[in-house]
């Protein structure tokens, strides 16, 4: 049986005497730190299916987003956040929220709308704020003349809460050939 994480203080090396001053330190540091009630938010299984559900939502809003064809609007589900990334088979293609709002507005400027569905989602609420999902995913562009094309692959992301709702921070997606 393993011991919850509060009781694990240290290094695991012997410990010195070091009077008590410094035992005292340690002790209210513990208390501080794994004490009922100073967590500032739940993490139980309700709180992780209620994240699971909100993502959920938002991956069904950013689909609805995409067969709008509001282009401009997709830019909303990214995180405006120096740590933002967005790898494509392998390679960082993004390192802003901005870069992928211009290449958004770019590439659709082609297309009047789309489609994108996911197939084996998988979310995974990591902490209160921040949830991680994979899937695999295919999705279709189409053109004023009823053309476009499609690709397939999977996708992995992981998002966090903003007060305007849950954001893409880091994303890879790779693509079938």
């Amino acid at each position: 049986m393993s011991e919850p994480a509060c009781s694990r203080v240290g290094s695991g090396l012997p410990i010195r005497r070091r009077g008590a001053p410094a035992v005292l330190v340690a002790v209210l540091a513990v208390g501080w730190g794994c004490g009922p009630g100073l967590r500032s938010e739940s993490f139980d299984a309700a709180r992780q299916a209620a994240i699971s559900d909100s993502v959920r939502a938002t991956l069904d809003a950013f689909v609805a987003t995409i067969e709008a064809g509001d282009w401009e609007a997709l830019g909303d589900f990214y995180a405006d956040d120096a740590r933002f990334r967005w790898m494509e088979d392998g390679r960082v293609m993004y390192d802003s929220r901005q870069a992928v709002v211009q290449s958004l507005v770019e590439v659709g400027g082609s297309f009047t709308h789309g489609t994108l569905e996911y197939t084996d989602l998988d979310v995974t609420p990591l902490a209160p704020g921040v949830a991680a999902f994979t899937s695999h995913f295919k999705q279709t562009l189409i053109g004023a003349n009823g053309g476009g094309f499609s690709f397939s692959g999977v996708i992995g992301a992981t998002l966090v809460h903003a007060p305007e709702g849950w954001k893409f921070l880091l994303g890879h997606t790779s693509t079938s050939p």
